[in-house]
């Protein structure tokens, strides 16, 4: 889906530590549930900060990203 294909490019494709992304609800929730973060109705204008990191267990950006799990 087109979030995840986002979030690879993000994650993957920029060698900034830190980067800022504007977009409308749909997108946030779509990220939402690409990341696994739990239902949320975002309002209007709302900022919705995400902090993504690899890590080291099943459930890592990678394995989210790709759309493959261990579940």
């Amino acid at each position: 889906d087109r979030a995840r294909v986002f979030l690879n490019r993000v994650f993957y494709g920029h060698k900034a530590s830190h980067i800022g992304v504007v977009t409308h609800s749909g997108m946030t929730h779509a990220a939402m549930r690409v990341i696994g973060h739990r239902e949320y109705k975002v309002t209007t204008a709302e900022v919705i900060p995400f902090l993504l990191e690899d890590a080291s267990s099943a459930h890592t950006i990678p394995s989210i990203l790709s759309g493959k799990s261990d579940k």
